[in-house]
């Protein structure tokens, strides 16, 4: 699901390990992405997306703004969701 960008002070309370891991995975799924969507896609919509949780099967990323997070979660949230589980 996506998100609104949370507040700097909730995005810092992540730890350093577990966000690295978190930038990880969301840019394999990327990848998969790229070759499900094309370049243009990922580019326009998806490359500003930031991953900020991963807790009970929910992979959760925020957009930088209401436009995008509508967006993506109208057009693109199965082929994320099936880039992500695929991994």
């Amino acid at each position: 699901f996506l998100l609104s960008k949370p507040p700097m002070e909730e995005q810092l309370q992540l730890g350093i390990d577990e966000n690295e891991a978190l930038r990880l995975l969301w840019r394999e799924a990327l990848v998969g992405l790229r070759g499900e969507l094309g370049q243009e896609t990922v580019e326009s919509w998806l490359n500003d997306l930031d991953p900020v949780s991963l807790q009970d099967g929910v992979f959760a990323l925020a957009a930088p703004n209401a436009t995008i997070r509508n967006w993506v979660n109208q057009k693109y949230l199965p082929a994320i969701a099936s880039s992500v589980t695929s991994l």
